[in-house]
């Protein structure tokens, strides 16, 4: 048996991190899945939110600091990817041990604008909208009015954000391997490179496509898992 080691998961924008824990039969038992929300969002979703990606990380960091002692890896998707380079910034700023990989997922690279459409001249309302519009909100939270309006408060918040935030290489870049994993029929990736997150490593960077559009992952759980776990013993 290969030695143990925590999957720390990241949220995407407007979702918990405990929603990738569904997965979790499809992984050997040496891998733990650690599922990290920042102050505001899913199992803390009653907790002040944060207010920038930083004060993001810091507050995961600050609740969470015993799983960066021990063997780790790192998941994001989405807005997670750049709460997983942050992280790294911060990992190697307080001297805290780097993860034995990192899994990209779902985002061009941290240094380029998203494909997300919204300024800060959008409302809640229009930001909501164009994810209704292109299939990014689950029935069950369409169909019920109150978890709607829940959802989109979080979503908009989360994507106002992601916005905000970009980093260079040069302030990030990692000595463990990485993987970038992406659905080909994902449209917020059309005309990016995502080869490009290979310069936020020196180590190697491996590219995994799915079929599937932004969260190719739900229809493709085994194989996704056996993707991740591949690479982690």
């Amino acid at each position: 048996m290969s030695k143990h080691i925590n999957l720390l998961l990241l949220p995407h924008a407007g979702g918990s991190a405990k929603g990738y824990c569904i997965m979790k039969r499809f992984f050997p038992e040496n891998i733990s899945l650690i599922p990290l929300d920042p102050s505001g969002k899913g199992l803390r979703a009653k907790d002040v939110p944060c207010s920038d990606i930083p004060s993001c990380v810091a507050d995961i960091i600050d609740k969470n600091e015993q799983y960066f002692h021990e063997p780790y890896a790192v998941f994001g998707h989405s807005m997670g990817t750049l709460l997983a380079v942050e992280m790294m910034r911060q990992v190697h700023e307080k001297g805290l041990p780097e993860p034995e990989h990192i899994f990209f997922s779902g985002r061009c690279s941290a240094d380029e604008k998203g494909a997300f459409p919204v300024n800060d001249s959008n409302s809640d309302e229009e930001i909501t909208a164009f994810f209704v519009e292109n299939g990014l909100i689950p029935e069950q939270v369409l169909n019920n009015k109150p978890l709607l309006e829940m959802f989109s408060q979080i979503l908009c918040r989360d994507i106002r954000l992601t916005q905000k935030y970009t980093i260079s290489p040069e302030k990030c870049r990692v000595n463990c391997n990485i993987s970038v994993m992406y659905g080909t029929e994902d449209t917020f990736l059309n005309g990016f490179d995502m080869n490009n997150w290979s310069r936020f490593t020196s180590g190697k960077c491996t590219l995994y496509q799915f079929s599937g559009g932004h969260f190719y992952y739900t229809s493709q759980q085994k194989y996704f898992c056996e993707c991740i776990t591949k690479e982690l013993i």
